[in-house]
């Protein structure tokens, strides 16, 4: 006797299938692409390996993958380290000012790494920066003290900008961690560094061990800022290298795909293991149907060095980027002298009168419209496919396709939309843009309602349905509005990510597609430092102000996006 499947099931496995393609087909075409001759007139069906010899058998791009690597881990090592102590301090101490500190950790997550690059030049550049300038005045240094263009300045920047997601992981393990473990061992007379050692460490290493592999995934991924401040690394990481391969005087879409293959690969081996270390962070959970207080630890004698170390770091790492950038953005020209330093509003009035300018808003407001509208209706829908098909392969499937593109760094996914849609009418339209910003950020979205679903109980979905109103009228009278504060989050994060994002549109935009990121660039690109930092400073500013908003209207809670 044979099963039919009813037009529900049916219904499902086609949307499971249709996401299935729209998130995972620019992969498919980059390999694709990867085994293609050079010239894009050549027949569909013409292949070569020529690309991919040139990228897999080059020792220049195998040193170019060793570096970058490098540059990854150390950056995820170091943002783990110290958004580990940040969160331990909130979590476990009663240091004074929680929320401050909370605030100053997740700062750098509301301004683009692009932006941070920006102000860092600006701040630590070896014969132009500020701080080197303020050195050589002070003590009479001729050589720079800081180069913000080596890969330790590199490494810097992108651990300062990755430090948030790092504080996110680890807190929210140890906020869910019950504190009953380390209150016995403390009865037992063991001292706080040891139990630190044999049990916090023990129970939140899930957590570190996938906040290092996220920002792996991450700051290998980054094209933004080794673009800016690159200059003295001796090498090109692997995504300059495939800025490079599109943005030549003959461009090699073949190459550009096969060396964006090679970074994709490393970062789903990444993904691979950062899934297995949250799967495994489930088998730590220690929280029970009870409540609990967690034993805030005495900081004593060490108080006064926290809030000094505190202060510390929020003058180096958060007030010092910004009088920086807007000093760069006060300054026309660089200037190697303080005394000869002239300030003007000259450049700042030129970008907010600039008619490209004008057009690059009007372009990231309807981008920032479109791909938080898209990414939060495919969020709904699968959590209400999950919700009605309950655990099982269909909701297993949903949850894998929505958080794939975690794995695909956004130049990478830049390239795989080349070779889909290039011959077609989206090609080179700010509609790709919009798909390319969707893709990036649907984990984020999806994972915000995701978690919002599970504080639902399913007990008012099935009083609906026993009053006989079917699973459209309830997931639209019931379960969206219960929705709604994730829904809330989900399009105030969207919105954040968005203006400061220019990885992922960096190889598709046109001179009548830009948008505020892109045009940041462009600037930099023709060495004008100040323009890019005034554009730089008010999309700082939006963002600060949506942050602001979202917080009291909304009452955000970035900690939820990554439980």
């Amino acid at each position: 006797m044979t099963s039919v499947m009813s037009p529900w099931r049916i219904r499902s496995a086609l949307l499971v299938g249709a996401l299935a393609l729209f998130v995972g087909g620019p992969i498919l075409a980059l390999f694709y692409g990867a085994v293609r001759p050079a010239s894009m007139t050549a027949p569909p069906l013409e292949f070569s390996f020529q690309a991919l010899a040139e990228v897999y058998l080059s020792g220049e791009v195998w040193a170019s993958l060793a570096g970058t690597m490098a540059i990854a881990l150390a950056v995820a090592l170091i943002a783990t380290l110290f958004g580990g102590v940040f969160a331990w301090l909130t979590a476990r101490t009663d240091v004074p000012g929680k929320g401050v500190i909370e605030l100053l950790v997740l700062a750098p997550l509301f301004t683009s790494p692009f932006v941070a690059a920006i102000a860092w030049y600006a701040l630590a550049a070896p014969r132009s920066g500020l701080i080197n300038l303020a050195l050589a005045r002070i003590f009479g240094a001729h050589a720079p003290v800081i180069n913000v263009t080596s890969a330790v300045g590199i490494v810097g920047v992108l651990a300062l900008v990755s430090m948030p997601y790092a504080y996110v992981f680890i807190s929210s393990s140890l906020r869910n961690m019950d504190p009953a473990l380390e209150a016995a061992s403390y009865v037992s007379g063991v001292g706080t560094v040891r139990t630190i050692r044999r049990v916090t460490l023990p129970l939140a290493t899930p957590a570190i061990g996938a906040s290092i592999m996220f920002i792996t995934i991450f700051a290998a991924g980054i094209f933004s800022v080794p673009g800016v401040l690159g200059r003295q690394l001796g090498f090109d990481p692997l995504p300059v290298l495939i800025y490079r391969a599109v943005t030549q005087f003959h461009a090699d879409f073949a190459k550009a795909a096969a060396l964006a293959s090679m970074l994709f690969l490393l970062s789903t081996a990444m993904l691979y293991l950062y899934r297995r270390l949250t799967r495994l962070e489930q088998r730590f959970v220690t929280v029970s149907g009870k409540g609990f207080q967690p034993r805030l630890l005495p900081l004593g004698r060490l108080k006064p060095w926290v809030i000094a170390g505190v202060t510390g770091y929020a003058l180096i790492c958060v007030v010092l980027p910004v009088l920086a950038l807007v000093v760069a953005a006060l300054s026309p020209f660089a200037s190697r002298d303080f005394a000869r330093m002239d300030l003007s509003t000259a450049d700042l009035v030129a970008v907010v009168t600039d008619p490209a300018v004008h057009a690059a808003a009007l372009n990231t407001l309807i981008a920032v419209a479109g791909a938080a509208l898209a990414c939060v209706v495919i969020s709904l829908l699968s959590v209400f496919i999950a919700r009605i098909r309950g655990r099982g392969v269909t909701s297993s499937l949903l949850d894998y396709v929505n958080s794939f593109p975690l794995a695909v760094p956004g130049i990478v996914l830049a390239a795989g939309l080349v070779w889909v849609y290039i011959g077609t009418p989206v090609y080179a339209t700010l509609a790709l843009m919009i798909i390319a910003y969707v893709i990036s950020h649907l984990p984020h979205s999806y994972r915000l309602i995701h978690n919002g679903a599970l504080q639902v109980s399913p007990e008012l979905e099935e009083a609906s349905a026993v009053n006989g109103y079917g699973r459209v009228h309830t997931a639209l009278r019931i379960t969206t509005p219960l929705l709604l504060p994730s829904v809330y989050a989900s399009v105030v994060l969207v919105v954040i990510f968005v203006i400061r994002e220019v990885n992922s549109v960096i190889l598709l935009y046109t001179p009548g597609t830009r948008v505020l990121s892109v045009l940041t660039w462009d600037y930099i690109a023709d060495g004008n430092l100040s323009r890019a930092a005034s554009l730089g400073l008010i999309q700082s500013a939006f963002l600060i102000a949506v942050l602001v908003a979202a917080r009291f209207a909304f009452r955000l809670n970035l900690t939820s996006a990554y439980k």
